[in-house]
This record gives C-alpha cells, sequence and structure tokens, in this order.
C-alpha cells in the first residue's frame, strides 16, 4: 500500500506541476499576444499620424499654390495720382483733334491715368452720347473732387469696356 501511495502521491505532484507549466506557457502566450496588439496599435497610430501630416502638408502646399496664383493674376494695387498743385489741375478742358477721353484723362493736367476717362464721360453726358463720339472744341467739366473708391470703380469700368 505504502508503494502505491507514493506512486499516486507522485504522479499527483507531477499533475500538479504539469498545470502550473500549461498555466505559466498560457501567461506567457497571453502576455506575447498582448504585446503584439500593443505593437500594431502603435504602428497604426504611426501611420495615422504620418497620413495627417502629410494631409496636411498636401494642403499647405494646395494653399501656397493657390495663393501663387491668386498673386499672380491679382491686378496690382493702381498707383496714387500725383499730387499736383491745385494751379496746375484742369477744371475745364477744350478738346483737340484726334483726342479720345482716355488721351484726355491721361493728361498730367487732368488725372495723368487714362482709366479714369469715365469720370469725364459721367460729368458730361448731357453733351456727350457716348464715349467714343467726342469733337474737337467741346468744352469738358474735368471732375477734381472724387474718393478713391470713385476712381478705382472708373478703372475697373475702363478695363470692362476696354474703349480705347
Amino acid at each position: 500500500y505504502a508503494e502505491v501511495a507514493r506512486i499516486e502521491s507522485e504522479q499527483a505532484a507531477e499533475r500538479v506541476a504539469e498545470r502550473e507549466r500549461a498555466q505559466q506557457a498560457e501567461k506567457a502566450r497571453a502576455a506575447a499576444a498582448q504585446r503584439q496588439r500593443l505593437l500594431a496599435e502603435e504602428q497604426a497610430a504611426r501611420q495615422r499620424q504620418l497620413e495627417l501630416e502629410q494631409q496636411q502638408q498636401a494642403e499647405a502646399e494646395a494653399a501656397a499654390r493657390a495663393a501663387a496664383q491668386a498673386a499672380k493674376t491679382a491686378e496690382p494695387p493702381p498707383l496714387p495720382l500725383p499730387v499736383l498743385p491745385e494751379q496746375t489741375r484742369v477744371e475745364r478742358y477744350e478738346v483737340k483733334p484726334g483726342q479720345n477721353l482716355a488721351d484726355i484723362a491721361g493728361l498730367p493736367e487732368v488725372y495723368d491715368d487714362d482709366l479714369l476717362w469715365p469720370l469725364i464721360y459721367r460729368a458730361n453726358r448731357d453733351q456727350i452720347k457716348t464715349p467714343g463720339e467726342i469733337s474737337a472744341g467741346q468744352i469738358l467739366d474735368i471732375p477734381q473732387n472724387k474718393t478713391p473708391e470713385e476712381r478705382e470703380a472708373a478703372r475697373r469700368e475702363a478695363r470692362e469696356l476696354n474703349l480705347f
């Protein structure tokens, strides 16, 4: 009986040891799987960060290209009118042969800017039917007290109509 009891006791101890080894192996497998999941999550996070940085860089480059294109197509700011002494500016002008409104507006004593001809046209509609039809000898009023906004609107109109 003693021998059987000893063998059974050894077998029981061996089963306990086997279960402990199996539990340790299972714990090691679970820890390895957890490390793999963490590594995969870290790699996915790095990939998302890289994609976000690439997207932001692409957006910044696109914005820079758009700004550069806008700068290329934007009209330069208008030059300010030279400040001439008031006595050199005319308030009325007599049309010479061969002149048109843009020629007159471009004269230094008038506006020194041929794109401001719409200001003269508007001030003299009572005697000018169309901007392209003025006659030598006509006396035109030259308005002088126009705001920068009115001057810029006249320039835009002249560019759009492109008559002269």
